[in-house]
């Protein structure tokens, strides 16, 4: 049988098992070279679905394994087969590592939440830091607190250096017939006794 009809037999046979089951994930073109099967047909891979640059690169390789394993021999039926297999692994694959995948998000979410309710944990490292911390920002809050103090005179002292203080508050009830503030003078009795016997003291001195 010359090789011309031995690769007619092939094809015709391939067309009457597989019908138009040629495209599955991936689309692979043979080319049969003249001396075939004596020499290895060439394999490309037309299109694919679903499937990444070193899936094709897998698939590819192991089909180059099988071809120089069958040499001399009608091979086409043999790599078809070979590649639904490894199509049926992939897909099985495939959803192991999707599974895996789902398996770990849902993980490190839940390890989230829980972190949320747990809080930090206190060590004694990171007590002593956040102590260090506290001491330095208190430290700092007292200096500044007295800085804006330093300087800066007391309500009794305010009134005890200026007169005019006193002076200006009684002439602000008196300038203000409208106010309802109500003066009880009688308060101010015992003031004038004192003010008396200061001055007697002075001159029995």
């Amino acid at each position: 049988m010359s090789f011309e009809e031995q690769q007619r037999d092939e094809l015709d046979a391939l067309s009457a098992i597989y019908f138009n089951e040629y495209n599955y994930q991936l689309t692979l073109l043979f080319s049969f070279p003249p001396t075939y099967p004596d020499v290895a047909p060439e394999i490309e891979i037309l299109e694919s679905d679903n499937l990444e640059d070193r899936d094709e690169l897998e698939i590819l390789d192991q089909l180059s394994d099988m071809v120089q394993e069958n040499l001399g021999l009608a091979m086409v039926f043999t790599l078809v087969n070979q590649t639904q297999e490894w199509i049926n692994l992939l897909k099985d694959r495939k959803k192991l590592e999707r599974q895996e995948e789902e398996e770990r998000k849902k993980k490190e979410l839940e390890e989230l939440e829980h972190k949320k309710f747990e809080g930090t944990r206190v060590t004694v490292e990171s007590f002593i830091q956040w102590k260090l911390k506290f001491d330095s920002e208190m430290a700092l809050k007292e200096k500044t607190n007295k800085n804006d103090l330093a300087g800066k005179l007391t309500g009794k002292e305010m009134f005890m250096t200026d007169k005019n203080l006193i002076d200006s508050d009684l002439s602000f009830v008196d300038g203000n017939e409208d106010t309802d503030v109500q003066v009880d003078e009688s308060l101010f009795a015992d003031m004038e006794e004192l003010e008396d016997f200061d001055e007697e003291e002075d001159i029995s001195s």
